[in-house]
């Protein structure tokens, strides 16, 4: 027994989300990847400062308000 569909290609396709959400999505990543470019700068640059401290110094330079608030925002971005 074959079951015939009689629904036009335009009724299936109604139900199955709009182009709206696609360019909400666009732009988020565009704004996280113009925030991402300056963060990871800053990272890189904090690394290789740090290079060659012992763990101590480290956490002492994280510790820092601006670079607590780089990190987070660095790690919130980035997920």
């Amino acid at each position: 027994m074959t079951s015939r569909n009689l629904r036009t290609n335009l009724a299936k396709a109604k139900g199955l989300g709009s182009s709206n959400g696609g360019a909400h999505h666009w732009l988020m990543q565009r704004i996280t990847a113009v925030i991402l470019i300056p963060c990871a700068v800053w990272l890189f640059f904090l690394g290789y400062a740090v290079s060659n401290h012992s763990m101590s110094e480290i956490l002492l330079v994280l510790q820092k308000p601006y670079n607590i608030i780089s990190m987070m925002v660095f790690v919130i971005t980035c997920f």
